[in-house]
C-alpha cells in the first residue's frame, strides 16, 4: 500500500521529442527563474542563472544587476593555484560575444548588409582612407617644397 504523500521517484533521461523538449524546457525555465526570484526576495541573495535552450538560444535571470554580479565572479579567483582559465568565466565570455554578434546580425539585417557586404565595405573605406592619407601627404610635401 502506497502512502498519500509519498514522491515517487522519477527517471531522467533526454527527451527524444523536439518539440516536447522546448515546451518542457520553458516550463522549467519559468520555475527555475521564480525560484531564483524568491531565493532574492527570501535571503536577499544575489542571483544570475544563463541557460542556454535546446535551439541555443540563450536566457538569463540577474538580480539585483547583472554588471555588479559579473563583475564580483569575475574578480573572485575561483582555481587558485592553476594557471588554467576558468570554464564558468570563458562561458561567459562566449556568451557575450554571441550577444554581440546577434546584435550586429540583426542591425546588418535592418540595413539589408550581409556579412560579406559589410567586409566588401570595410575593405573600401580602408583603401579609401589609404588613399585620403597618401593625397594628404603629397600636399603635405608640396607645402614644404
Amino acid at each position: 500500500m502506497r502512502r498519500p504523500n509519498h514522491r515517487r521517484r522519477i527517471q531522467t533521461a533526454r527527451m527524444q521529442n523536439q518539440t516536447s523538449r522546448q515546451a518542457v524546457f520553458s516550463i522549467r525555465r519559468f520555475g527555475l527563474f521564480k525560484k531564483a526570484s524568491e531565493l532574492y526576495s527570501l535571503c536577499s541573495a544575489d542571483v544570475s542563472i544563463v541557460v542556454y535552450s535546446p535551439r541555443n538560444k540563450l536566457y538569463s535571470f540577474w538580480h539585483p544587476f547583472s554588471k555588479s554580479i559579473v563583475e564580483r565572479f569575475v574578480e573572485e579567483d575561483l582555481t587558485p593555484g592553476t594557471n588554467d582559465p576558468n570554464p564558468i568565466i570563458i562561458a561567459l565570455q562566449n556568451a557575450n560575444i554571441n550577444r554581440n554578434v546577434n546584435t550586429l546580425e540583426r542591425e546588418l539585417a535592418k540595413d539589408n548588409l550581409s556579412f560579406s557586404g559589410l567586409k566588401n565595405l570595410c575593405e573600401a573605406l580602408e583603401a579609401a582612407d589609404e588613399e585620403v592619407e597618401r593625397v594628404v601627404s603629397q600636399l603635405l610635401e608640396a607645402d614644404e617644397s
